[in-house]
């Protein structure tokens, strides 16, 4: 495992510990952790994201944080480019107190046990946005203007702000979600996750609502609400990177990856990879892995 720390990333000389960068992913990425957080917005393109060793596919729009310690890693990147907001427990020590309230965010600032990588679905119109205030924190730390650490520490807690809001506008469902998601309704979305994660060949999205003992429709539109994701794009996308590990690992046939991972009918199992991925299967670990799987 490999530890990142923060004298790797942070200038010594720089008191804010704040940093800011533009990631072209073309090559895998391996296990890491940091000593810092990290904020990950996926500009464009798709990967497959390992995270405490679970895996899902990431896509363009996905917001999340990794909290210090947590280890993941990053493979098969298609076209993707990922904005990272680092930052350490010195950077935002003044404010902490005020940080964890807020809803979704606040848990990136939390030591409590891991549960999860929760993402949110940012709209293209809040992505620009927060990618413009990014590209501010970028350029004041390198121009060092006159006041640019006050500059870049006030644009910085804007950014989380606006996140939270933009998760409360936009997710949080009724009208005391809109205020802030009672902890109970987190609890359903950390369980959901964790039961079509582990038990992802063997369910549908009904068999998550009954085992949460919700109603279908009220467990499908909470987690829409809470993720920005539906749970059938989910459970899909959380097959698929299984999938796709299958192929990359091991010589099992095509009917067998299919099988293995949730799908009955081979030709739908084709149909949703070639959605996702662009191309059959058969052509993708071809022109990946350069062999022939059946």
């Amino acid at each position: 495992m490999v530890t990142i720390r923060g004298k790797a990333v942070f200038n010594t000389q720089d008191p804010l510990k704040l940093h800011v960068k533009i990631v072209p992913h073309t090559h895998d990425v391996v296990y890491h952790e940091h000593e810092f957080h990290e904020i990950v917005y996926v500009e464009k393109g798709f990967m497959i994201h390992y995270y405490m060793n679970k895996h899902t596919l990431i896509t363009a729009g996905d917001l999340f944080y990794i909290r210090p310690g947590e280890s993941h890693k990053y493979t098969l990147p298609q076209h993707a480019i990922i904005y990272n907001c680092l930052f350490s427990w010195e950077t935002i020590a003044e404010r902490l107190d005020d940080l964890v309230k807020l809803p979704w965010i606040g848990e990136l600032f939390k030591t409590a046990e891991y549960k999860g990588c929760i993402r949110l679905k940012l709209d293209p119109v809040f992505g620009t946005l927060l990618k413009e205030k990014l590209n501010e924190i970028k350029n004041e730390m390198i121009r060092k203007e006159a006041g640019w650490m006050i500059k870049a520490k006030y644009i910085f807690y804007d950014l989380i702000v606006d996140i939270s809001r933009y998760y409360i506008r936009n997710t949080a469902g009724d009208e005391a979600g809109r205020k802030q998601m009672r902890e109970s309704q987190w609890d359903y979305i950390y369980k959901a996750i964790e039961y079509m994660e582990g038990k992802y060949p063997y369910i549908q999205v009904r068999d998550v609502a009954a085992h949460l003992g919700l109603s279908y429709s009220y467990f499908y539109h909470l987690f829409k609400n809470s993720t920005g994701t539906s749970p059938i794009e989910y459970l899909r996308n959380v097959r698929l990177s299984n999938a796709v590990d299958l192929m990359r690992n091991t010589h099992t046939s095509i009917t067998q990856v299919a099988i293995k991972t949730g799908y009955s009918n081979i030709a739908f199992f084709s149909k949703q990879f070639k959605q996702v991925f662009g191309v059959a299967p058969t052509i993708f670990i071809r022109s990946y892995y350069g062999r022939e799987i059946q």
